[in-house]
């Protein structure tokens, strides 16, 4: 795959973004400390990994079928990515409050996550419309897909470990209105910057 680095900085956006997966991290390093929360974070990241598997296997056999339909989807996932951004910062994002989740055993904790990263449809619609472009047609679906997928986790893991080891201060910081505040512009900033950059590459191709 000739674009890795955008597509690992797409996954980074994606995953320092607000959302119930890096909640839950923070709520549960919080309450029950970093080895529980990375329990619970793996459970998060075999969801997602199974969702970007099957996003990419659809998106090659789509592209194969209709091969023009590459840079239009390209710059549709730019344009959803800049909508998010905007409707991420006019919402503002959720504070973290340690005590919305139980306290609960290595088994429940990988659970209770793999369940709601499963679950999370706004994830999934996030993924269908950011990892499409990055799927040649021309090349072997599978082997794209687990590449793609390992990216996403690789990406991600490392997120939620720096979520689990800074849960006291990051929390303490995101359950104020200021941080809140910051975090949303911050995540909304890079959802518009990466929104336009990849409707750029999408509609560059149709407009020459």
């Amino acid at each position: 795959m000739d674009s890795w680095l955008p597509y690992l900085l797409t996954c980074a956006t994606i995953a320092i973004s607000p959302g119930p997966g890096s909640l839950l991290t923070l709520t549960v390093a919080t309450r029950q400390g970093g080895v529980a929360a990375m329990i619970s974070a793996i459970g998060l990241l075999l969801g997602a990994a199974g969702h970007v598997m099957l996003v990419a296997l659809g998106a090659a056999l789509l592209q194969r079928a209709l091969p023009w339909l590459q840079p239009i989807l390209t710059a549709a996932g730019g344009a959803y990515l800049v909508w998010l951004g905007i409707r991420l910062w006019r919402a503002r994002a959720q504070r973290i409050d340690p005590a919305a989740n139980p306290r609960l055993n290595p088994l429940g904790l990988f659970t209770q996550a793999i369940l709601l990263s499963a679950s999370n449809a706004k994830a999934v619609v996030l993924l269908l419309a950011l990892v499409p472009p990055y799927v040649r047609p021309d090349q072997p679906a599978i082997p794209q897909a687990l590449l793609l997928a390992a990216g996403y986790v690789a990406v991600s893991g490392c997120w939620h470990g720096v979520l689990a080891g800074l849960a006291h201060v990051m929390g303490r910081w995101l359950r104020t209105p200021r941080g809140a505040l910051a975090m949303a512009g911050f995540s909304a900033g890079l959802f518009c910057l990466f929104g336009l950059w990849m409707a750029w590459e999408g509609l560059h191709p149709l407009l020459r």
